[in-house]
């Protein structure tokens, strides 16, 4: 069967690549600019806080979705789709209920005012913004690009009308009123973009329990791995948070968002590249499979690289330019910060080929090693050497589990070849 993504919907692919990559790289660089990089540093921890949250989800309903559905015939797709939306959805909804009901407690024992509260709020607009992305990649697995354009676009036109009505007028005096309209778009967004790829009629060939036991036996380590990078890799910018203040993890989310660019590449290949890879092994075996993910591997990393380059070169002068001159002495945050992404893209790779042989312990048994390393590192770098000590830090998290999931890599290929 065929999963690859028709030359008809390449359009489509691109307008929503476009619409969700360029439009919450905009609205977040609006953001910063609106706030000062304290504020921006509270707001960026609530942005943390809700990517675990996006973490669940893709671990236990995009990643396997991504491996499975490839392999299955055309008829057993259709059912599996329907079980797989009713998994996203009670999983979203979970979430949404969960941080609605923890606000309102919070709010009523300590009062609205509360800076609690605003976190809250924050964490609302993040899981808003994030639960959309798996998504998308559930969509482009059943071949339902159209949805995930159409989703894509109606979130990022919400965010862009509330960013200059809301945004701009109540900012700096009710900003909660900006990050709950961010919120809410993003789970309407991530509901609509569920129900237009949601098969009308289809038999029971795929039962919601079988969908979910098979999610949970592959996606089980994937969590656990993401659950321990989670808090390995944000381990940093908490110590960083603690010991220089929230300034220090705005300086660090504002050199995140620039570097971002090349993260555009990782979300591209993450709603392509695995659902292909999936597919080759099933059709053509682990060499085609693996041959495929090595190939554009280079030429995403090649692309990658030249854009890091300039990164680094004019690192000072792109911080003044995108936020404001404030943010010029920051720029060797943003050189160490696109580095990482360059690594990350690596680290992303290696993941796909574990993946998609359906081997996920090694990605679990790397982030334990993480997690010991950055535990017993992050507090005297930080220490030492402040905001450059966490930036050395979280490219050194990324260098390293490169270099362990080579490792790893090198010695599934062998056992495969034999």
């Amino acid at each position: 069967m065929n999963i690859s993504i028709p030359k008809s919907n390449r359009i489509l692919t691109l307008i929503d690549q476009a619409a969700n990559s360029g439009g919450n790289l905009l609205l977040t660089i609006i953001i910063a600019r609106l706030l000062n990089p304290s504020d921006f540093g509270f707001y960026s921890i609530g942005l943390l806080l809700g990517m675990l949250s996006m973490e669940a989800c893709q671990t236990l309903v995009a990643a396997p979705a991504q491996t499975i559905g490839p392999k299955l015939s055309a008829d057993q797709l259709k059912g599996y789709c329907r079980s797989t939306a009713q998994l996203s959805l009670f999983l979203a909804s979970m979430t949404a209920i969960a941080i609605f009901c923890g606000t309102i407690i919070y709010g009523f024992i300590y009062g609205l005012e509360a800076p609690l509260v605003k976190g809250f709020l924050y964490l609302l607009a993040a899981a808003g913004m994030q639960l959309h992305l798996w998504a998308r990649r559930i969509a482009y697995v059943c071949n339902k690009i159209t949805a995930a354009a159409i989703g894509s676009s109606f979130r990022y036109f919400i965010h862009l009308i509330a960013a200059i009505f809301i945004g701009y007028a109540n900012f700096k005096n009710s900003p909660e009123l900006h990050l709950i309209a961010l919120g809410v778009s993003g789970l309407i967004a991530a509901f609509l973009t569920t129900f237009l790829w949601w098969p009308a009629k289809v038999r029971e060939n795929f039962p919601f329990l079988l969908a979910l036991k098979k999610h949970l036996n592959f996606g089980k380590w994937l969590f656990g791995a993401a659950a321990i990078n989670w808090f390995g890799s944000n381990w940093f910018i908490a110590i960083t948070g603690t010991m220089m203040g929230t300034a220090s993890i705005g300086v660090l989310k504002a050199a995140q968002n620039i570097a971002g660019i090349t993260g555009i590449i990782v979300q591209i290949m993450e709603n392509v590249v695995p659902i292909k890879a999936a597919r080759l092994m099933a059709n053509k075996g682990t060499k085609a499979s693996f041959q495929y993910v090595m190939r554009i591997g280079s030429l995403t990393i090649g692309t990658g690289s030249i854009i890091t380059f300039f990164l680094v070169i004019f690192s000072s002068d792109i911080m003044a330019l995108v936020y404001t001159e404030a943010y010029r002495k920051f720029g060797f945050v943003l050189a160490l910060v696109s580095i990482t992404y360059i690594m990350s893209l690596v680290v992303f790779l290696l993941k796909v080929i574990f993946r998609t042989v359906e081997i996920v312990r090694p990605i679990f048994i790397t982030q334990i090693l993480i997690a010991i390393m950055t535990l017993s590192s992050a507090g005297k770098l930080v220490s030492h050497y402040g905001i450059l000590g966490a930036a050395i830090g979280l490219m050194l998290v990324q260098f390293v589990s490169a270099l362990v999931l080579s490792i790893f890599a090198c010695h599934l290929i062998k056992q495969l070849e034999y």
